[in-house]
């Protein structure tokens, strides 16, 4: 152990071998294991957050697998991993090798020697028929703690240890919530393989779990959080153009994991991306003057990207479609995803779900990617202010649990639909349009962060508005100062949305701008 050096495996230090005083000194690492972090402490962790760990236990593994003279846990669970706070997320380490062998040690070791050494509920079904254990033993046991993480659930929670036998070794396996990234949840399957050939060795899942897998960066926002009052133009500013450093009234924003902005250029037909700090930006679909050709957009509301085909996806308002654009280098035109809808807004879940707002028929739909019909969510019973109805939905957001947040533009509301709703919640404004903090007054961007708390673009009203979750008023965190063009002030708010360290951004149709609020 004390040759051992990897940031994801325990540091050994010391033993005391005074007898009757035996005892090892290791690495401290103050939240625990795993399995108390998940199933103890409560604690809500993020996908990132999960995605994280899960890289961390396979690199910890990995090492131990790919020593010169590779060495298999035999007992892996959650318990066996410990975590530290990092600077951003957790950091994870592989401990408990009490049971570890190399693996000429365990190629020599008999059937008829054999015990049962693991945790049942981690316990590949080989090792239940006493067979040898091999470095796939140690992989289809990181399966579970992966589905662990999927879930916050302890495997095979009070079964019968004759029932999870039973189970492990006819083939049944834990259930995976629809809510798992796609990837994870393919992963978690090939992990927990019946036959141990089928499933990856600990060097492909770190290079599976490494790849972009499509989540949100939902940061944690503080319910007492201040941003400085005087914004910082990061895209456009001064007079609306079709410069290549200036905007025309955007609307929608997204902001990608390195605070690089994608932006929809609205009035100039075209979708620009603006690293941040530079002076002028990249235009990266459309461009061409307002048009129905493939190489053209018409008045682009929205935008979002999809890491896992490496594009963006773009509400073509004036057009009537969805389309998508390739980040690749040479794409010169998009393809439709979805064709006569007068979409506005978009919104992507862990599922890569694609939400779609429909000015026209005053509804939310939900599509699978490719899908042309989609699945009514939200609204789609005529223009109306009823609980049922929307009037003139715009931006959206949905977060982990598929709960939709809708703005209600024509009705000065944002609705909440939890999934499979028939109807939604007023969860602010709906009195009406009005500056009270009771009111909105044509809402437009929105953001949920983990803790619930509502972020609103109150565009007419010129102003940011904090709706806590549960609250029956807001407050005013940003703006509220008059419509105009100074730092603390806005003309006509569109899109919003923040970065991974809490820092807001807003787009402002009327300066043709996008702002930056640094979180304090």
């Amino acid at each position: 152990m004390d040759n051992i050096r990897c940031p994801n495996i325990i540091s050994f230090y010391g033993a005391c071998t005074e007898t009757g005083k035996y005892g090892l000194v290791m690495e401290y690492m103050s939240l625990g294991s795993l399995y108390k972090l998940l199933h103890e402490d409560n604690l809500v962790l993020t996908w990132p957050e999960r995605l994280s760990i899960a890289f961390q236990t396979s690199n910890g593994i990995n090492y131990l697998h790919q020593l010169p003279e590779p060495l298999l846990h035999r007992d892996i669970k959650s318990l066996n991993f410990l975590i530290e706070r990092a600077y951003e997320g957790y950091t994870v380490k592989v401990c408990d090798f009490g049971l570890a062998r190399t693996r000429n040690e365990t190629t020599r070791q008999s059937k008829s020697d054999s015990t049962l050494t693991c945790t049942l509920p981690w316990t590949a079904p080989e090792i239940l028929r006493l067979e040898r254990h091999t470095d796939k033993s140690d992989i289809y046991s990181l399966g579970v703690v992966f589905w662990e993480l999927a879930t916050y659930e302890i495997p095979y929670y009070e079964y019968p240890d004759d029932v999870i036998r039973a189970s492990v070794l006819a083939g049944d396996r834990l259930k995976i919530p629809e809510s798992t990234p796609s990837v994870f949840r393919e992963l978690i399957k090939k992990c927990w393989a019946q036959n141990p050939n089928d499933r990856p060795n600990s060097s492909d899942l770190v290079e599976i779990i490494e790849k972009p897998i499509q989540v949100r960066v939902i940061p944690k926002i503080p319910v007492n959080a201040r941003w400085t009052q005087n914004g910082v133009t990061v895209a456009g500013g001064n007079e609306k153009s079709n410069a290549i450093n200036r905007l025309w009234s955007p609307e929608g924003l997204f902001i990608d994991d390195d605070q690089t902005m994608i932006i929809a250029d609205s009035s100039n037909h075209r979708i620009i991306q603006w690293k941040m700090d530079d002076t002028s930006g990249k235009i990266v679909a459309g461009g061409h003057c307002n048009g129905n050709q493939l190489h053209q957009l018409y008045y682009p509301t929205d935008v979002l990207t999809d890491k896992e085909t490496d594009s963006i996806i773009i509400c073509d308002w004036g057009n009537g479609r969805v389309v998508r654009w390739s980040c690749r280098s040479g794409t010169t035109q998009g393809e439709i995803l979805v064709d006569n809808i007068k979409c506005w807004g978009l919104a992507i879940d862990d599922q890569r779900y694609l939400y779609v707002s429909d000015t026209s028929k005053h509804e939310v739909r939900r599509y699978r990617i490719g899908d042309k019909n989609g699945t009514l969510v939200a609204g789609g019973n005529g223009q109306g202010d009823g609980l049922n109805q929307l009037n003139w939905p715009t931006y959206l957001f949905v977060d982990q649990q598929q709960t939709i947040y809708v703005s209600d533009n024509n009705n000065h509301r944002v609705m909440k639909w939890n999934e499979g709703a028939k109807e939604g919640i007023v969860v602010a404004g709906g009195q009406g349009k009005g500056n009270a903090l009771t009111q909105l007054s044509y809402p437009r961007g929105l953001f949920v962060d983990m803790l619930g708390t509502l972020y609103v673009a109150d565009s007419w009203n010129h102003r940011v508005i904090r709706w806590p979750k549960g609250a029956t008023q807001g407050t005013v965190i940003l703006g509220g100062n008059g419509e105009g063009r100074g730092p603390n002030q806005f003309n006509s708010l569109r899109g919003l949305s923040f970065d991974r360290h809490g820092n807001l951004y807003i787009v402002e149709f009327g300066n043709h701008r996008v702002q930056r609020f640094s979180i304090e």
